[in-house]
């Protein structure tokens, strides 16, 4: 989808397959047709971001973010991850993760592949957040059947975490659509493709030095790695 202003990461699915090593652990599962479990949490930090133009000529803006994390597994209930920020009275040059640690997007244990979409736009009044916005397309039968996709790879194959990431990809525009509904002056867009086997989850900053800018917004973020005891 052309919308998506930045994007980066890979789509290979032979490269998401993952076994061990690359610095994350997993331990074998009891069936060899599932996959092998990652042992320890990730978490998605955004640390800074930065609105350098809120596009309104007087005053402070109404500015909020939509992340969507998704990645395969076997719990259909926790394949996707949407959460919405609100930050109000937003002057030019503010930054909306001033915290220690950063705005944390996502917390839990990915399969295969992981997947992070931004969206960040002047706010509406009553505007639903993304979640709702999700669980209410839900009920359509292409939602469903995507959300069937996504759950396929629970499968170590090939072929099922190839639908799996596609079922993602096509959910990460769905959302786009939704938020712009409620929110059309969009201020920026940015999604990243992180592969278990060949990017390790993406585990690390991006970028690695400076912040990367989209459009309105400039951000830079961390996927960290939460060692089980």
């Amino acid at each position: 989808m052309t919308d998506w202003l930045v994007e980066e990461g890979s789509l290979d699915p032979e490269l998401a397959l993952v076994g061990s090593g690359g610095g994350t652990r997993f331990r074998g599962s009891a069936s060899p047709a599932a996959p092998p479990v990652l042992e320890d949490n990730l978490a998605v930090f955004l640390r800074p971001l930065v609105v350098r133009e809120t596009r309104k000529w007087f005053g402070e803006a109404e500015i909020r973010l939509d992340a969507l994390v998704l990645h395969g597994g076997a719990e259909t209930a926790t394949l996707f991850h949407p959460r919405t920020f609100r930050f109000p009275r937003v002057a030019d040059g503010d930054d909306l993760a001033d915290q220690e640690k950063g705005l944390m997007v996502y917390y839990g244990k990915p399969a295969h592949f992981l997947v992070l979409g931004l969206i960040i736009a002047r706010d509406t009044r009553d505007s639903d957040d993304l979640a709702a916005l999700l669980q209410a397309s839900a009920r359509s039968d292409d939602v469903s059947s995507l959300l069937t996709q996504l759950a396929a790879a629970a499968s170590p194959h090939v072929a099922a975490v190839q639908a799996a990431m596609q079922a993602a990809l096509v959910l990460g525009d769905v959302a786009y659509k939704l938020v712009r509904q409620v929110s059309p002056k969009v201020l920026g867009l940015y999604r990243a493709n992180w592969l278990g086997g060949k990017d390790n989850f993406g585990v690390g900053r991006h970028p690695g030095q400076g912040v990367t800018r989209v459009k309105d917004f400039e951000f830079a973020y961390d996927v960290v790695v939460d060692r089980a005891p």
